[in-house]
């Protein structure tokens, strides 16, 4: 089933059933449209475009060779490198980043940060797989189809969790991170690895 989701940064479709995801793509995905299966990743997809909701429901289930998004808790180990990245990316906390290097030094890549932007630009579910938290060291790196996503993703994150924070803190993007397209800024943190 297909699920079609508005949200403030274009249409995000998502492939599924009524208890696992198995594709999300901010472009169009064929097939028939889901009858309510799907609602309950796309209602809190929502909540976390809407700023009120930070952890998604679900899990990652590692098959051989994929993966999916599944409803229940599953605990399964990754199969491939490609899998243990994107478990990895999936641990970068809610409005934190990690670079390329940092994650590719984390899984033995010592200089593998080209290896990680590929895993990314193959991530099957992203916004479930958070590979927009995923960051250049001096940029913001790429990001499928359009990097004003990604920083529109890294911004909206900044700002929930900038709107808890004591008055007088601020939420300003690094002078040397510059932004895809001119405009505000959003970072709150500076990437910080993955926890």
């Amino acid at each position: 089933m297909i699920a079609r989701l508005e949200t403030p940064f274009g249409c995000l479709w998502t492939a599924g059933s009524a208890d696992a995801v198995e594709k999300v793509s901010w472009t169009p995905l064929d097939g028939p449209h889901h009858k309510g299966e799907l609602d309950w990743i796309l209602d809190p997809l929502r909540a976390y475009f809407d700023g009120a909701l930070e952890a998604l429901p679900g899990r990652i289930l590692f098959l051989a060779p994929g993966v999916l998004w599944v409803k229940n808790h599953v605990n399964t180990r990754p199969h491939t490198r490609a899998q243990e990245i994107l478990d990895l990316i999936f641990a970068i906390p809610y409005g934190k980043r990690a670079t390329y290097g940092e994650i590719a030094a984390s899984v033995g890549y010592k200089k593998g940060a080209r290896a990680i932007g590929a895993v990314c630009r193959s991530n099957p579910l992203p916004v479930l797989i958070p590979c927009h938290r995923v960051v250049g060291a001096r940029s913001l790196g790429g990001y499928t189809p359009d990097v004003t996503i990604k920083e529109g993703l890294l911004c909206l994150e900044s700002k929930v969790l900038a709107s808890r924070r004591p008055t007088g803190s601020t939420g300003s993007l690094p002078s040397n991170i510059p932004l895809a397209q001119g405009g505000g800024n959003g970072w709150v943190d500076s990437p910080d690895g993955v926890s």
